[in-house]
């Protein structure tokens, strides 16, 4: 992916301004509403330059993506704003009044033989950052397939609790990407008998998870013989039969030790439990 500079005439608008005068909701300043009126808050709009990004969508083939989707998101920690367009034939774009700021350039393609299509079949997802204008970018799109998967106990003999909320939650976000907010992940809940589908996928995928009930955890996620807890997994190299395996466990450990500070006697012994099997994490116990 290239940039250059173009010579587009100097583009001045108003940008999205956030409370007092600041361009992201992160060092914006809050503002509290209780039961009284709210009264004298001031925002002052920024004026600054835009931008636009041109350049073209190509498939896994290296062929235009004639009548791709091309969208433009923006992420924050409540949520994210994204605005899309079609791709031309020979599958050029170009997208006009971009502020200044950090955005996913997302490009897609639907299936066109009758399948599913509320899934892409082909996609692409493209972290970077605005400063200027853009005229030669080219995204080339991935294979996108649909991960199944299961939780197993690691002891299958000890009842397994309740899951709070909505159930098991599996998530899985590009590796190579950090934006706020939901970004990349592509996000579903396991069934009654803890089978699960995560649909779309592409890249290289890291798996998080939510509504772990209490005292357990995630010891290992399994792909095959191999443990991708850490690693995440390259949806390219998976096999139609490739399914994920996530292991969970309620056996903690103990670790025990002796203290020696400067201040006091070494005769204090520290004792911590700990339920991630990877890293300490919990309480020390005096």
């Amino acid at each position: 992916m290239g940039t250059s500079a173009s010579a587009t005439p100097a583009r001045e608008r108003l940008l999205r301004t956030c409370c007092p005068n600041v361009d992201d909701e992160a060092h914006a300043q809050p503002v509290r509403v209780e039961t009284a009126a709210v009264e004298g808050i001031e925002i002052r709009m920024r004026r600054g330059r835009t931008y636009s990004l041109a350049g073209r969508v190509v498939d896994e083939t290296g062929a235009p993506a004639k009548g791709a989707s091309v969208g433009l998101s923006e992420f924050t920690i409540r949520g994210g704003s994204s605005s899309s367009s079609s791709a031309a034939p020979d599958g050029s774009f170009k997208i006009v009044n971009v502020h200044p700021g950090s955005y996913a350039l997302t490009a897609s393609i639907r299936p066109q033989d009758g399948r599913d299509r509320r899934y892409p079949e082909q996609e692409a997802f493209v972290p970077m950052r605005v400063d200027g204008d853009v005229d030669d970018l080219v995204v080339t799109l991935s294979r996108s397939v649909d991960v199944k998967g299961r939780f197993v106990q690691e002891d299958p003999t000890v009842a397994f609790p309740t899951v709070q909320g909505s159930g098991l939650m599996v998530d899985a976000r590009l590796t190579d990407e950090s934006l706020p907010g939901s970004g990349s992940s592509r996000t579903t809940t396991a069934e009654n008998d803890r089978t699960f589908v995560l649909p779309s996928l592409f890249g290289t995928r890291r798996i998080g998870f939510a509504n772990i009930p209490p005292g357990w955890y995630v010891k290992a996620v399994l792909l095959g013989d191999a443990d991708v807890t850490d690693s995440g997994f390259d949806v390219r190299a998976l096999r139609e039969s490739s399914s994920l395996e996530v292991v969970l466990s309620n056996r903690g450990s103990t670790i025990a030790g002796r203290e020696r500070p400067r201040a006091r006697p070494p005769h204090t012994v520290h004792r911590a439990s700990s339920q991630t099997g990877k890293a300490y994490q919990g309480n020390i116990f005096r």
